[in-house]
């Protein structure tokens, strides 16, 4: 049973995201795989992988071998479905890299710059960013993440 005040359409969205999870977490698993896992109906595993393959999220992966019946269908997360940069700034480069959602790096760039924290600089980070974004055609259906990391010390106060 849901908690109270949650309607059907959360409940879909918290079923979606855990089979999306799932398949991200364990990799392939056929529809039986994925009902029992979290414990969701076989018809419901359905309509759901139905959803995400016509989203693009998920795809069919290789059959299985039979065990008497028919061939056991795997479904995989779609890689380069969601796809993150991460942003690394040392003293003296800028490094960004394209990563999709099974971990894979997909492009990297890297300019050798000076850190200097001041407008032009972080004018430029930005422009680099963008830049990537804009040749690598990501947008905001397929974009799920920045993630910044800055080398240097932390002073404490």
């Amino acid at each position: 049973m849901s908690p109270p005040g949650i309607n059907l359409m959360e409940v879909r969205h918290v079923n979606k995201h855990s089979v999306v999870r799932a398949l991200h977490e364990q990799g392939a698993m056929t529809k039986q795989e994925i009902s029992r896992t979290l414990n969701l109906s076989l018809a419901t595993v359905v309509t759901l992988i139905k959803e995400l393959t016509e989203e693009g999220i998920v795809e069919q992966g290789e059959l299985l071998a039979s065990t008497g019946g028919r061939k056991p269908v795997v479904y995989q997360i779609v890689g380069n479905a969601k796809l993150s940069l991460g942003v690394a700034l040392t003293g003296h480069h800028i490094r960004i890299a394209l990563v999709n959602w099974k971990h894979e790096v997909i492009e990297k760039y890297r300019e050798k710059i000076t850190y200097s924290n001041s407008e032009t600089y972080w004018r430029h980070v930005y422009q680099e960013v963008m830049k990537v974004l804009k040749k690598e055609r990501i947008t905001s259906r397929n974009f799920v993440g920045l993630n910044f990391v800055i080398d240097g010390n932390i002073i404490p106060d």
